[in-house]
């Protein structure tokens, strides 16, 4: 497996209620990532506002800088402010217009599968594997491993949405990102961008199997399988309470559905994601007790958690921002102390609707927030 690749981010567009994300690598090179969730913030910087010059009662003039009408110039009226004034307004307004427009305008994509032709050298990811896959344009296909060793093979077609294989009909979609982005990626820069080309098949049981005209594309897709419930499931680390645990103690995912569930003892770290609804995490789980074993809560670990209530217990010693934002938590209960508790970890786009933060009166905790205090509604509750 490729190790992880470095890249900061370059720039974002609205499609579809779709993020776009484009990045750019250390070397040079763009690829594109894609998010379900939009953020909402427009990303529109406010304009300097125009300066006024104004004496102040009793200042000498003499003493005042010369304006350009004293050094020829024209000179700058209060009637010219606010026709700048409005001018500035009217471009801030025609900015939130052209995001808007961006956002909701319908960039449709579609493909006549009757026609499409996957003809060629495809990299196939089923969840943990890659395999090379070549299809010819007489309907024949064969399966390879890495090495080179013949796997399956045999004819297909492509009807009705469907990629047929021997006799096995799936359905399947395909994308080819320069030509599905052609009228929002910057066309002078197009080498910039690594535009995928790949389709998948999905079976009823919701089972997703990748194909990628590009190796590295394929590689990416198995790094982010490796940390998904099916992933975890098939490879047995997920106990019989539902909790993925690894070997350095770091709770991965809680893939149960009871209704309140302790951190196991031998959990040192909550991950990333581990209890995140948008990774179908936690979703019929109404309370979380952590105990005393467990000494970080890592970002996002809590991310979009539909849980009601979290109980802290004394011993937690770091907490990292944004380790329970954009939850839909209502209540959360603090020990008197956390060693290492970042700003933000209740960070939200739209910021806190109703939260309730209970903590020891006059405690570390409580101090912290009265410091630190969340965007949006919350309540202080002392015991």
């Amino acid at each position: 497996m490729s190790k992880s690749k470095i890249v900061i981010k370059k720039n974002i567009k609205l499609i579809n209620n779709k993020t776009i994300r484009t990045t750019r690598k250390i070397k040079n090179h763009t690829k594109i990532h894609f998010r379900g969730r939009v953020k909402k913030r427009s990303g529109i910087r406010r304009l300097n506002p125009v300066k006024r010059m104004s004496s102040a009662k009793g200042t000498n003039l003499a003493d005042k800088p010369k304006t350009s009408a004293a050094k020829g110039g024209r000179k700058i009226t209060t009637g010219r402010l606010l026709i700048i004034d409005v001018v500035i307004i009217l471009v801030i307004f025609g900015m939130f217009g052209i995001i808007r427009y961006i956002k909701n305008s319908n960039y449709e994509y579609v493909v006549d599968y009757d026609k499409l032709s996957i003809a060629g050298k495809w990299y196939k990811v089923d969840l943990d594997e890659i395999t090379v896959v070549s299809f010819t344009e007489g309907g024949k296909y064969e399966e390879k491993d890495l090495s080179g060793n013949k796997m399956d093979s045999g004819s297909y077609t492509i009807e009705n949405h469907k990629l047929k294989l021997g006799n096995k009909a799936i359905y399947m979609n395909y994308f080819d990102e320069k030509e599905q982005f052609k009228d929002v990626i910057d066309k002078d820069n197009v080498s910039e961008y690594e535009l995928r080309k790949y389709f998948y098949t999905e079976d009823n049981d919701n089972d997703r199997i990748d194909y990628f005209s590009r190796e590295d594309s394929a590689a990416d897709q198995l790094e982010a399988n490796l940390s998904t419930n099916r992933y975890y499931e098939k490879s047995g680390m997920v106990d019989d309470n539902g909790f993925a645990i690894d070997g350095e103690r770091n709770l991965l995912a809680y893939v149960g559905n009871a209704a309140e569930i302790t951190i196991p003892k031998e959990v040192n770290t909550i991950a990333e994601n581990a209890m995140s609804a948008d990774y179908q995490r936690g979703l019929n789980t109404k309370k979380v007790t952590i105990t005393s074993n467990v000494k970080k809560i890592e970002s996002g670990a809590f991310s979009f958690s539909k849980i009601d209530t979290v109980v802290i217990e004394e011993g937690v010693n770091e907490i990292e921002t944004w380790a329970f934002g954009d939850s839909e938590i209502k209540d959360i209960y603090f020990p008197e102390t956390v060693e290492n508790m970042q700003k933000g970890i209740f960070d939200t786009e739209e910021g806190l609707e109703g939260l309730t933060i209970h903590c020891k009166k006059d405690s570390q905790v409580e101090q912290f927030f009265k410091d630190n205090p969340p965007t949006g509604k919350y309540t202080i509750e002392e015991y």
